[in-house]
């Protein structure tokens, strides 16, 4: 290769000039955006602004295939997650990083506009959206039903759901495929999962903690199990309640995982049914994702990169009554000696001040 010519040095030069000209607009955007929401309180990293640039889109509306719908209650939905189509997301619930929710497949959308208000009026205000209007001359669903054909709301509703159900849809004779993906509440997808409703509907109940690296392909999963870190839930797969598909097993198409069983292997195979105390322990697992999510959403919230100081303090000692063992024998060693209730009460007062100023 010879030597460039003046002219491709000049485009090279002024290329990279308005590129970093741009870049440099996007970062001060960026930095002016986050100065107007996040609040900033004592203790703040004084770089607490400069957010790094990123482009990436979390939520992906679709001309023609539906558009995410998120719980504003929802627990945490991390930054590099990206949710594409008809995938709508329940409260208390978390999409945690580079997870993928893919329902860009779904023929069916057309009919989830019908609520759509009503879904986001209804989540706005923490309550189930109003029952639409049967649609005359239109048959109610079959669970057993194959994928496919357009879907109509036809008016039933359930109770405590704030989501449409798409159980509550009916199906006309059609060549249309595909399906949203719809997750229940204080259900966990963790790090790097993948999950699409290319053949039908993928849903997901409450309670559901779906491992590292997890595929779900036009899957059910009911509630309160635990898809163990690297499994397959091929199509057509039903897992029933409080059931355990363990790491790395591969569940063939269509079926069907019974409930409290744990299923192991490839192709998976049920080993065993689960003890009640391991079923018991399917609850509090997915009740401690939805704590840890919720940190992390007040952290976002905040700028999202707090000292460790500052994070201690707001997540043990915001109300005063640390939890840490060290901060507590201090206390004792200040004020225990101290007859009089109120000097022990200003002594503990100072204590609490000389910590707030150390952080």
């Amino acid at each position: 290769m010879g030597k460039p010519t003046i002219y491709q040095t000049f485009r090279q030069v002024v290329g990279r000039a308005f590129r970093e000209t741009g870049q440099a607009l996007d970062r001060a955007g960026v930095k002016g955006h986050q100065m107007a929401v996040t609040t900033r309180v004592i203790g703040d990293d004084p770089v607490i602004y400069q957010d790094h640039l990123s482009r990436h889109r979390q939520q992906m509306p679709l001309l023609r295939r539906g558009k995410p719908v998120v719980s504003p209650d929802v627990a945490f939905l991390a930054p590099c997650a990206t949710l594409i189509g008809t995938v709508h997301v329940g409260a208390g619930s978390s999409v945690f990083y580079k997870s993928i929710l893919r329902a860009d497949n779904c023929d069916n959308a057309e009919a989830f506009r019908e609520n759509r208000a009503a879904i986001e009026a209804a989540s706005a205000s923490g309550r189930s959206p109003p029952a639409p209007a049967a649609a005359s001359g239109v048959v109610q669903a079959d669970d057993n039903d194959d994928a496919g054909g357009e879907h109509r709301d036809t008016g039933q509703r359930h109770p405590g759901e704030w989501d449409l159900d798409p159980q509550r849809a009916a199906r006309t004779n059609s060549t249309a495929t595909g399906g949203g993906i719809f997750i229940g509440e204080d259900t966990n997808v963790q790090d790097g999962c993948i999950i699409d409703a290319a053949r039908d509907h993928t849903r997901i109940g409450n309670g559901v903690t779906i491992g590292h690296l997890a595929s779900i392909h036009s899957a059910t999963v009911r509630d309160h199990c635990l898809i163990g870190m690297g499994s397959l839930l091929q199509e057509g797969v039903v897992v029933e309640e409080e059931s355990f598909v363990a790491a790395g097993a591969n569940v063939p198409r269509d079926t069907v995982v019974g409930p409290g069983e744990l299923w192991v292997g490839n192709p998976a195979r049920k080993l065993r049914d689960l003890t009640p105390e391991e079923r018991e322990r399917l609850h509090y697992q997915a009740d401690a994702y939805v704590e840890v999510a919720s940190a992390l959403k007040d952290n976002m919230l905040l700028g999202g990169n707090l000292p460790d100081s500052l994070s201690q303090y707001m997540y043990h000692g915001h109300d005063g009554e640390y939890d840490d063992d060290e901060e507590d024998s201090g206390y004792e060693e200040d004020y225990e000696d101290l007859d009089d209730k109120e000097e022990a009460e200003q002594q503990r007062d100072k204590v609490e001040d000389r910590h707030r100023k150390s952080i």
